[in-house]
């Protein structure tokens, strides 16, 4: 069993936290991305494009964030825990698909963009929604 120091604890404390308030943060991001596939696929003006905007920069935070969690449950299982990070070993294909979104954006194919949005990136939030909740309930098991 692992014995937690009070750095351990607030680092815990912090992860319950932040997956908490992510979790729910994600139906969210999937909603506003499946409304703006459908958008795109009918309109490209301003409007649309500062959402695209936006909705990148968030799943670029949430997989900073996903990093960051990693990285604390890799420091917890230093000390002795044993938090699995497997839940979130399909995250290595997000390159890929953003690299094949990236090249469909600079062709202009918004078809392909709103497909890609729809059918790759929502499902990977899925996942990592998911993996959340299983974090979060290896996190509540944790006895400090």
């Amino acid at each position: 069993m692992a014995v937690y120091n009070a750095k351990d604890k607030d680092i815990i404390d912090a992860m319950k936290k932040g997956v908490s308030e992510t979790i729910g943060t994600i139906d969210e991001i999937n909603k506003r991305l499946l409304d703006l596939s459908s958008r795109l696929r009918i309109e490209q003006g301003e409007g649309t494009f500062n959402a695209l905007s936006q909705g990148i920069e968030n799943i670029k935070a949430l997989l900073e964030f996903i990093n960051e969690l990693i990285n604390g449950s890799n420091y917890l299982n230093l000390r002795g825990g044993s938090i699995s990070t497997e839940m979130f070993s399909k995250l290595e294909k997000t390159t890929g698909v953003f690299n094949e979104m990236l090249s469909a954006f600079e062709g202009k194919d918004w078809i392909t963009v709103a497909d890609i949005m729809e059918y790759e990136i929502c499902p990977i939030l899925t996942d990592i929604k998911n993996g959340l909740n299983i974090l979060n309930e290896s996190l509540n098991q944790i006895v400090l």
